[in-house]
């Protein structure tokens, strides 16, 4: 019983990978944009007092387009170097949620974007390098 579970939560491909991806990059191309997101609420001070909200944008479109591009010529190192970047992103993204001390939606989402991170991270080095 157990082992048809763990078959079927098995790591069974990039689409994963590809999600984060077009995840990070979505959320790039929103602070790229001229909506000035971080002046749309107090959520945000903390990433603000870090850099400005383009930096962030632009970090963001670059690691994402980085996962796509190593995907397409599957280097493990350049996937993990990405993943690795993710993680540092939606790590800082959600302690400054945390420390900004306010309650928002995007406390129910950012995190799970880190553990999802961690995980393909963890995952793709199992494909590399074997369990």
């Amino acid at each position: 019983m157990f082992k048809a579970l763990y078959e079927k939560m098995k790591y069974h491909g990039k689409f994963f990978e590809l999600y984060m991806a077009a995840r990070t990059l979505a959320w790039g191309i929103v602070l790229v944009s001229p909506s000035n997101a971080f002046n749309s609420s107090i959520a945000y001070r903390t990433m603000r007092d870090v850099a400005p909200e383009s930096v962030w944008g632009i970090f963001a479109l670059v690691i994402g387009t980085l996962l796509i591009v190593s995907n397409l010529f599957d280097s493990f190192t350049f996937r993990r170097v990405a993943l690795f970047l993710i993680i540092i992103q939606w790590s800082i993204i959600t302690i400054g949620f945390l420390i900004a001390g306010v309650i928002t939606t995007a406390l129910s989402v950012y995190p799970f974007d880190l553990i999802f991170s961690i995980w393909l991270f963890y995952k793709v080095g199992e494909q590399k390098y074997g369990r």
